[in-house]
């Protein structure tokens, strides 16, 4: 737009410089020594101009041969900027895809094209560390601590390094490091509460928890139920009397009363300090809750150990929640204990029934009931090859899906804190060598 307006401005003015020209007719009259020359008033402007013209196209064409050089380089600078971004994003693509020597390659082949040391040294740092070489990555990500504009990558580079090869008490050093620059970033808050966790400094993971609350990172039922693991480890880590653990533990399950690690504990505190009566109601009323063999377990031996006890106990438990799968093999399970072979085969009934699917468990309760019941080997044969096809319930990491004999708060896998759920996963070995009995020992079946 200006520059059409600038060019209409001239030819206005060129316009009326002609017009002018015609309308005062006249000559101009040069004298040179003895030379005169005389030229008509528009003939003399014209050559005028011409001469400016002339002036400024051989000024720019200097100027162009002045500035060549210098054009031809930035050409080239930007060139090898373009092979060298391409390279960082070829790096970042490969380090993505795992293929840790095109990374390194491209890492290489960017850092003699660009100037963008940030960039490189993660690409680097990432490269190295898919590589498997650990002290290249801690290398780069240690020099990333120089530049502020890396240093918090940097930390929290060093803080996984560190992790991984088991120095705790390190990666919550490098972890507050990046706490103290960002409060509000979630892989630092999520680290600092897990690192104090297993390191055991529970008042700084209580810090981290209630700024996973302030920075919306967990809601209210979250908050709750992690308060209470917190203080369930507060209380299993610490060096303390019966007293304060039980006030923790009482704490921690009023906190959370669905978690069952915590129930089952303080039922087996109250047990182990004399306290049965409150051990078995507390039990029940977890029972009621959430239906799981350890609660089970803790409650029974609670009760004198003779089958005919441990049968109505177990009574105690069904009635609680007669139509759950865990209280149907409870009951089950006591009953082919008891010998009371028509009761076993009612709540064998009803297990089947309420369950299409039945678990590992049922069919080798059902295996047992016709080996021990009516000796019939090759039924109990058949249900037992049904069991190497079923699934049961166990403790499933909801991250990894690794599956471990007991609760524990972290994941030995993936480190996830409070992973391990009690649900139906696939089962990972055979149960053809025998029969499961109640205490968990196998009754080999021999072929006939």
């Amino acid at each position: 737009m200006i520059r059409t307006l600038f060019f209409f401005t001239q030819l206005a003015l060129l316009i009326g410089v002609t017009v002018w020209s015609i309308n005062n007719p006249g000559t101009v009259t040069l004298e040179w020594q003895n030379d005169v020359m005389e030229a008509h008033i528009g003939v003399f402007i014209g050559l005028t101009l011409l001469s400016f013209l002339l002036l400024f196209l051989t000024a720019r064409f200097f100027e162009l041969i002045k500035a060549t050089p210098g054009r031809v380089t930035h050409f080239w600078q930007k060139r090898r900027a373009r092979k060298g971004y391409r390279a960082l994003t070829k790096g970042m693509v490969a380090v993505a895809a795992g293929n840790a020597e095109e990374a390194r390659k491209q890492a290489e082949q960017a850092s003699h094209m660009v100037d963008e040391q940030p960039l490189i040294l993660m690409l680097a740092a990432q490269a190295a560390q898919i590589n498997g070489d650990a002290k290249g990555a801690e290398y780069y990500y240690q020099t990333m601590l120089d530049r502020p504009e890396t240093k918090f990558l940097g930390l929290r580079g060093l803080m996984i390094h560190a992790r991984r090869a088991g120095d705790l008490q390190q990666a919550r050093d490098y972890s507050e490091q990046a706490f103290k620059m960002d409060r509000s970033s979630p892989w630092v808050i999520r680290a600092m509460f897990d690192l104090n966790l297993r390191i055991g400094d529970f008042e700084k993971a209580q810090i981290a928890l209630k700024e996973s609350v302030k920075n919306n990172l967990v809601d209210d039922a979250q908050y709750k139920r992690y308060q209470a693991l917190l203080t369930f480890e507060q209380a299993m880590n610490n060096p303390i009397d019966d007293t304060k653990k039980e006030t923790l533990f009482k704490k921690a399950h009023r906190l959370s009363p669905e978690v069952v690690v915590i129930a089952a504990h303080l039922g087996a505190h109250y047990k182990n300090t004399g306290k049965v009566q409150k051990a078995q109601s507390t039990l029940l009323e977890a029972w009621g809750i959430f239906q799981q063999p350890t609660l089970a377990n803790i409650y029974l031996s609670t009760f004198d150990s003779s089958p005919q006890s441990q049968f109505d106990a177990a009574y105690n438990l069904y009635h609680k929640v007669p139509t759950s799968e865990e209280s149907l093999i409870l009951m089950a399970t006591h009953a082919l204990d008891a010998k009371k072979w028509e009761k076993a085969e009612e709540f064998l009934g009803k297990l089947f029934t309420v369950n299409g699917s039945p678990c590992v468990r049922a069919c080798q309760l059902k295996a047992r009931f016709y080996d021990e019941k009516e000796g019939n080997l090759s039924t109990a044969r058949h249900w037992l090859k049904e069991a190497a096809q079923a699934v049961d319930s166990v403790w499933s990491c909801r991250n990894c899906d690794i599956i471990k004999g007991h609760w524990d708060a972290f994941c030995p896998n993936c480190e996830t804190f409070d992973a391990f759920r009690w649900e139906k996963a696939a089962r990972t070995t055979s149960t053809l060598d025998g029969i499961v009995d109640a205490s968990g020992n196998t009754k080999k079946i021999e072929q006939k």
